[in-house]
């Protein structure tokens, strides 16, 4: 068999080129593995500036949460102190003294007020939880002023409402018109002896009975003075039954009533210290 001398050239020359290129591709596998590990190097090299420096959304994540914190634990320690000096949602915790008071105005009230007019226990108890000055009440007429304290504004609201709906009034001589007359006059007197009474108790610094000459005034003259108040203000109440559309002036002379009602069940012991 002929060789081919083309061929001979042309393997040797092949494998020439071959022999070449070796050493180009291990220079160029080196220099991959160099590249390779300056980019591990590199790699490192951010997370090392990451752990030796603080983010600024970091720092103020944390400060968040520290503040979030303390607001947390000082309303906890607010909630605390509150319930532990009795106040209950706001109100100060019934005494002794005004749950023993509110009992003698239920008994009191179940045997002089009928229906609707009844004070409860309940009632009285939650009418004075309203003011911060039942927790320091010492006798029945620093309770009493609470109730006719809450009279004296509802008295002036209940008459501004009545002059309101007087001014409305089409017909100045219609039997809506005279009704709401009395009641103006009603409460104006209402809130005039209301003013004396209040007035009255706070002036009053220890009981003295008949016989005594002094200035202070009687036992009876306190729950006299409120008896006054419930005689004037029933007018008003006398003349809303008959009146067509008084449904909302008749609910507030009930409220009223209940305030006046409260007030009289509490100063009741009084009458009987005269002697």
């Amino acid at each position: 068999m002929e060789e081919d001398p083309g061929g001979a050239i042309i393997t040797m020359k092949a494998k020439d080129q071959r022999e070449n290129l070796s050493p180009s591709r291990e220079e160029a596998m080196e220099e991959e593995a160099q590249g390779g590990n300056l980019s591990s190097s590199f790699s490192v090299a951010p997370e090392c500036h990451r752990e030796g420096n603080h983010h600024p959304s970091m720092e103020a994540s944390q400060m968040t949460t520290t503040i979030f914190s303390t607001i947390v634990i000082m309303l906890l320690s607010s909630a605390i102190a509150a319930q532990s000096s009795g106040d209950v949602g706001g109100k100060p915790k019934p005494t002794d003294f005004m749950v023993g008071a509110c009992k003698n105005v239920s008994n009191f009230s179940r045997g002089h007020n009928e229906g609707d007019k009844y004070v409860s226990q309940e009632f009285c108890i939650s009418t004075l939880q309203s003011d911060n000055r039942s927790a320091n009440a010492k006798n029945l007429h620093d309770l009493a002023l609470i109730p006719v304290d809450i009279l004296k504004e509802r008295v002036v609201t209940a008459g501004g409402n009545v002059k309101n709906m007087l001014h409305n009034t089409k017909n100045s001589t219609s039997s809506t018109a005279r009704h709401l007359r009395i009641c103006e006059l009603d409460y104006a007197a209402t809130a005039s002896i209301l003013n004396f009474c209040d007035a009255l108790m706070r002036n009053y610094q220890g009981e003295r009975s008949a016989g005594h000459d002094d200035d202070k005034p009687l036992f009876s003259k306190l729950p006299e003075c409120v008896d006054k108040v419930y005689e004037v203000s029933s007018y008003c109440a006398i003349a809303l039954l008959d009146m067509p559309g008084a449904e909302a002036l008749l609910k507030e002379s009930h409220q009223l009533d209940m305030l006046i009602n409260l007030s009289i069940a509490l100063l009741a012991p009084y009458k009987d210290l005269e002697s």
